[in-house]
């Protein structure tokens, strides 16, 4: 692989704690259980493209989990790690990308309805509050599943035992 800057190994390993976190979970609790994961790095290698009306580009979350409740319930997350570095205008128009990938070629692609897409703003609350504010307003009142698709939270998995990552009532 060729080299890549500082912020950019930021993420990946921002990205990787949250995976890592994942299997820990699922180590501790054997009722849920990993049934598939992808790396933005394999994501990238086979991305799915969307068209928002204005341009056709790929939509490649950073991660993508699908975990297994007692083997009968199924949770997809989509990850978005932040770390602070896109403006509104870039994280609305993410927003909009990735709210046109779950209409139709999320479940192309993945083959299941389930999605949640996970934010983790590692800055802290007040970026995580700005990341709130500018979904919200890309979101413009919409109603139905798009408007319960996202999940936000500060900090990062590093930071948190698993089960208080994934489980605790910290997700806005």
């Amino acid at each position: 692989q060729r080299e890549h800057g500082y912020l950019f190994l930021q993420h990946t390993l921002a990205v990787n704690d949250v995976l890592i976190a994942a299997e820990l979970l699922s180590r501790r609790y054997p009722n849920i259980n990993i049934n598939g994961q992808l790396h933005e790095q394999a994501l990238k290698r086979n991305p799915v493209y969307i068209n928002d009306g204005a341009t056709t580009r790929a939509v490649i979350p950073d991660a993508w989990l699908d975990l297994r409740l007692d083997e009968t319930v199924q949770v997809c997350l989509a990850l978005e790690v932040d770390r602070g570095t896109e403006d509104r205008k870039a994280w609305r128009r993410k927003v909009r990308g990735l709210l046109v990938w779950a209409e139709g070629p999320y479940q192309q692609r993945f083959e299941t309805t389930s999605l949640t897409i996970t934010v983790i703003a590692t800055p802290g609350e007040r970026r995580l509050s700005d990341l709130v504010r500018w979904t919200e307003d890309e979101l413009g009142g919409v109603d139905g599943p798009a408007a319960d698709l996202f999940r936000f939270a500060a900090g990062g998995a590093e930071e948190f035992d698993p089960a208080a990552f994934f489980l605790s009532p910290r997700w806005l």
